[in-house]
């Protein structure tokens, strides 16, 4: 058997680069829901039902970044 200590770190760098992006890319996602709700409430008459999805999804979203 052959042992790699370098790729190991290598593999465990790669898999720590992947969860930040993958944390990016959700907070991004979080983001721009903030900024749909936002812009929806700002309307005359706020579709109320969209307002309560977005906010769903914002809540499974910080579910998420909260578990990566």
């Amino acid at each position: 058997m052959i042992d790699f200590p370098h790729g190991a770190g290598r593999a465990e760098r790669e898999k720590a680069n992947m969860a930040t992006a993958h944390a990016q890319a959700l907070d991004t996602k979080h983001a721009e829901i903030e900024r749909r709700i936002a812009a929806e409430m700002r309307r005359p008459l706020p579709d109320l039902t969209m307002i309560q999805k977005l906010k769903k999804a914002k809540l499974r979203l910080k579910d998420a970044l909260s578990r990566s």
